[in-house]
């Protein structure tokens, strides 16, 4: 998983621009651990998509794609989201049954 500032070096590259906000609201100090996780889940994508886009711009949608590739590159980050949504889906199944 790449730091805020790896991020901002990748996007400079691409774009001319670091997108600094858009990496910070993704991998900010001031998130907790699971609005992180939440913010990078596959299954949140179609969710948060079109407010990236609001909020950072078409240039900016595509670096949250982008910096979310970098990330799962790098492996930590899917392990972690996937055993994050087996847990979630393990406790709402038991709350089915009950």
């Amino acid at each position: 998983m790449g730091t805020i500032e790896e991020h901002i070096g990748s996007s400079i590259r691409r774009t001319g621009n670091s997108h600094r906000a858009l990496h910070e609201w993704l991998d900010g100090k001031d998130l907790s651990y699971g609005e992180m996780l939440s913010r990078h889940a596959p299954s949140n994508v179609q969710k948060f998509l079109p407010l990236v886009r609001k909020k950072f711009g078409k240039e900016g949608a595509g670096e949250y794609l982008r910096h979310l590739h970098e990330d799962y590159e790098h492996g930590f980050l899917l392990r972690a989201v996937m055993k994050m949504e087996k847990l979630w889906l393990w406790c709402l199944h038991d709350k089915i049954i009950i």
